[in-house]
């Protein structure tokens, strides 16, 4: 099985905002945390801070990122090209909610099949399905706060997709 290895961020704010990606798989709906692949060579700390300028335009310094959560998807969706992926997630905390606005124009967002950005709470984020959007993972509003209990230096949660 080929799973492509990815960064993510769990970018919250201090009120427990998160800021998600809408991506259009087969036409459905789905939010998550943003991030992407890994390069060729690049680790996953690297690809971390990489991926979050070309989105968001967020410079983060990856060594301050607790890896809160490590989430394998065996869906293709996932990883155009390979059997799936496996995501590497790091906690990365704000200030303030922001204006998402990395080096990638829109054009080329949307050739990676991201549709856009916004910050919404917990309980919004929990109220998703019931509005026809799903969120990746499912489980994502019950398990940020399951992230944020983790003692500095902790293992990384498994958690499914």
């Amino acid at each position: 099985m080929r799973l492509r290895r990815s960064a993510r961020a769990l970018v919250l704010t201090p009120d427990r905002d998160v800021l998600l990606a809408e991506h259009h798989p087969g036409g459905v709906r789905v939010r998550a945390l943003p991030g992407g692949g890994l390069e060729p060579a690049e680790d996953v700390r690297s690809a971390l801070r990489r991926e979050l300028l070309e989105e968001t335009g967020l410079d983060v310094d990856p060594a301050a990122c607790p890896h809160v959560w490590r989430r394998t998807v065996l869906e293709p969706w996932a990883a155009p090209g390979w059997d799936g992926a496996l995501e590497d997630v790091f906690l990365v905390r704000v200030p303030a909610a922001f204006t998402p606005r990395g080096a990638f124009d829109a054009d080329r967002l949307r050739a990676e099949d991201l549709h856009g950005f916004g910050w919404w709470s917990l309980s919004e984020v929990a109220a998703m399905p019931a509005h026809g959007v799903l969120t990746a993972p499912a489980d994502l509003a019950a398990l940020v706060p399951r992230a944020l209990r983790l003692p500095p230096g902790a293992v990384p949660l498994v958690v499914g997709t």
